[in-house]
């Protein structure tokens, strides 16, 4: 991932630091960057996710973080 500007945020995601319009103009352009980028932020989102997942199943509070995750 050399050569690409980001910066991990607290919680662990990645935020590349690029603005939405430049990742759709990437994107229509169809330069590989842009689906580089919004790989890295697929990953990042998914990452963080099941990192929430496994703490509040471990915390035995798996109903309540499950109903607040997907209706928000």
């Amino acid at each position: 991932m050399s050569g690409l500007k980001g910066i991990r945020l607290e919680d662990g995601t990645y935020s590349g630091g690029y603005s939405r319009a430049y990742i759709r103009h990437l994107l229509k352009a169809k330069e590989i960057l842009g689906m580089r980028l919004c790989v890295l932020h697929n990953l990042s989102y998914y990452n963080r996710l099941m990192r929430e997942m496994r703490m509040a199943i471990r915390e035995g509070r798996w109903d309540v973080w499950k109903t607040e995750a997907f209706i928000n």
